[in-house]
């Protein structure tokens, strides 16, 4: 009898094992002030609340930075991933299984030189006339391609895209309302780009590959909602 219930035991330990006991690959990419790497380290106000948040789920994880399409073509194929800071959008929505939400709405909007005052669009019609920058597979990217946009230029990199607008290729680009940065990284003064168009707005998440388990989605989940009412993590802009 002892054997049995010995045996039992251990079969009780075995499947109640948690099913993310192997590390859990995260990726993410350089956008300031969300997620970077600086010196070897990668910081970022998402950065500190994915790592609480795994940290206090008991997760074991590894981050590492990669150029965007290549983190979000990882994060649709490879099981056991976390992609973040990833915009929730309809388009995206049965992409991924969301896990939570890292800051407040985000704003997209298409963008020109000032001194381009002739380039004045009332509506997402008018813009279609255009010829328009986008980082390729971002948010903006993917939105500008369910609306069926014509005249889309696509970069890898979004200071690609802004030296774009700056060089003439391009007669607008969308982008986030913190495009500041990426200006200021592509070498240009953001006093000469201003929003003309807002277009959409988008929450900021991290997010499991389909092929990723529940349980590790819930542990997710629950460690957030844990830190965030005790104030151990907060979401800001």
């Amino acid at each position: 009898m002892k054997k049995i219930i010995g045996g039992l035991t251990l079969l009780f330990f075995i499947f109640s094992a948690p099913a993310f006991a192997a590390e859990l690959k995260v990726v993410t990419e350089n956008w300031k002030p969300y997620n970077y790497e600086e010196n070897g380290v990668i910081k970022g106000n998402s950065t500190k609340i994915v790592k609480a948040v795994l940290d206090n789920a008991q997760i074991p994880y590894d981050i590492k930075v990669y150029q965007w399409t290549e983190a979000y073509e990882i994060a649709q194929k490879e099981a056991d991933t976390l992609i973040y800071t990833i915009n929730r959008t309809p388009q995206r929505e049965n992409l991924f299984k969301w896990a939570s939400s890292l800051g407040r709405d985000i704003q997209y909007s298409l963008y020109r030189l000032k001194k381009n005052d002739h380039i004045i669009p009332t509506s997402l019609n008018e813009a279609k006339k255009y010829k328009i920058g986008s980082q390729k597979d971002a948010s903006g990217d993917i939105w500008l391609k369910s609306q069926s946009v014509p005249n889309v230029v696509a970069s890898v990199k979004l200071e690609e895209t802004v030296k774009k607008l700056f060089n003439g290729k391009v007669d607008l680009i969308i982008a986030a309302s913190n495009i500041i940065t990426a200006i200021k990284k592509a070498g240009f003064n953001p006093d000469e780009a201003v929003a003309v168009l807002p277009v959409f707005q988008t929450t900021p998440y991290m997010a499991l590959s389909l092929s990723t388990s529940d349980e590790v989605l819930n542990k997710i989940q629950e460690s957030y909602d844990a830190l965030l009412k005790d104030n151990k993590i907060k979401i800001d802009k």
